[in-house]
């Protein structure tokens, strides 16, 4: 008995299912559009015995025009209106395509009805760019020294802070600027000395003025050399420090050469190798993402709407949208093709605006016009159609095709197909 069940039910469902396929091809399933989650779909049938036409009395031509998802599906001959009886024995004639719903279903499809509305629409400009990485926020690593690559802290992709540690060069180049300030360092202490001597001699009436003065001037000499290798080493980037800290360092540690992060960042590209000889050369690219910029090429017609600081609703193929402002008008036009670049900054803390993603924007211009509105989410894309579902009284649907305009702020208009006040799911 369990098996003849089941085989009733399963057949009943495929008669359920070819009703929908006869059905107006401008009538979409509302299993699929109304109720992606199928829920009803178990609850199609077929028409039970006692409520099936008599095929003696219809010709072949008769197509079925009404669906019923409670469980019922009715034939109507072509050129005669039948109704429907419900269980107060009160009557409904519905239109050529409508599908039925009853209440529960509608309940459980979580269907909302409203009714299609005139309202303001404001004018929008619709944009197509790319997110770029804004300029201000790169910094390209380029040692003051040259060397060779002695040790990798960090390689591409890594998160890095102000200071940080990124890799360390030997440097010929620095050992000797280092030797070279040791050597004029203690040159300078030794005239130091001597001047000492001839000044205490000077003053004891001992010595001779000559001798005083030419200990004077080789000291101006050896603290002029002293300061001018201190110069040179600290040009390089060397903290202050490490001039103090020469007189404790070993001398074969001298070319060691630590680059670090000149700012917050992710390091996009890595352009050395351990034991690479680096000079003068950009060797790591950092960026602060946490800001990026999406850039846009507007018609230079559209310049008269446009103003730095004005908010521009960015979008993304997946559906991931964001609202950022306009920084930057740029004052160059692309004569080929009489478009002007507007650079829009986004906030990116979480990362997900990467640069080189292909992205939309909207921005409001002035003034605003009437028209009639319903929400963005009402219309569905059927293959290369656009409809909504129309409400006809009772439990009936039927889809309409519908010809959209404007998008702003989650409504969309409506060109044709629909009229104001019909309601819409």
């Amino acid at each position: 008995m369990k098996i003849q069940t089941k085989t009733i039910v399963l057949t009943l469902l495929c008669a359920g299912a070819a009703v929908l396929l006869l059905a107006s091809s401008k009538t979409p399933s509302l299993l699929n559009v109304l109720n992606p989650n199928r829920e009803i779909a178990s609850q199609i049938v077929n028409p039970a015995a006692d409520h099936c036409t008599d095929h003696d009395h219809h010709d072949h031509q008769e197509k079925a025009t009404t669906t019923q998802l409670n469980g019922q599906a009715h034939d109507h001959q072509e050129g005669r209106e039948t109704a429907h009886q419900d269980e107060d024995g009160h009557g409904h004639e519905y239109a050529e395509g409508a599908i039925l719903l009853s209440a529960s279903q509608q309940h459980a499809g979580g269907l909302q009805i409203a009714a299609a509305q005139t309202g303001e629409l404001s004018e929008t400009l619709e944009m197509i760019g790319e997110i770029r990485l804004d300029p201000v926020l790169i910094a390209q690593v380029v040692p003051q020294v040259a060397g060779f690559v002695r040790s990798l802290a960090v390689q591409a992709g890594d998160t890095v802070r102000t200071g940080q540690e990124l890799l360390t060069l030997f440097s010929p180049e620095l050992a000797e600027l280092k030797c070279d300030f040791r050597e004029k360092q203690r040159a300078a202490v030794l005239a130091g000395q001597i001047f000492a001597r001839k000044d205490r001699l000077r003053q004891e009436n001992i010595g001779l003025e000559a001798d005083w003065q030419e200990a004077k001037f080789n000291l101006d000499n050896a603290l002029a050399a002293q300061d001018f290798a201190a110069q040179r080493l600290l040009s390089l980037g060397l903290p202050q420090s490490v001039l103090t800290e020469l007189g404790t360092q070993s001398p074969d540690r001298y070319g060691l050469y630590t680059v670090t992060a000149p700012m917050d960042g992710v390091v996009l590209e890595q352009h050395t190798a351990l034991g690479s000889r680096t000079e003068n050369e950009n060797i790591m690219t950092i960026a602060d993402l946490r800001m990026v910029r999406a850039d846009f090429q507007v018609p230079t017609r559209h310049l008269r709407n446009l103003r730095t600081g004005q908010k521009v609703q960015v979008s993304a193929l997946d559906g991931t949208t964001a609202q950022g402002e306009i920084a930057l008008l740029s004052q160059q036009v692309n004569a080929a093709n009489q478009t002007v670049r507007v650079s829009v900054t986004i906030t990116n803390q979480e990362g997900g605006w990467r640069p080189g993603l292909f992205v939309r924007g909207e921005t409001a211009l002035p003034g605003l016009r009437t028209a009639l509105l319903v929400p963005t989410d009402a219309i569905l894309e059927l293959d290369t159609r656009q409809v909504v579902f129309v409400h006809l009284g009772g439990e009936a649907f039927a889809a309409r095709d519908i010809q959209r305009g404007r998008q702003s702020n989650g409504m969309v208009e409506i060109l044709s197909g629909l009229a104001p006040g019909e309601k819409i799911v």
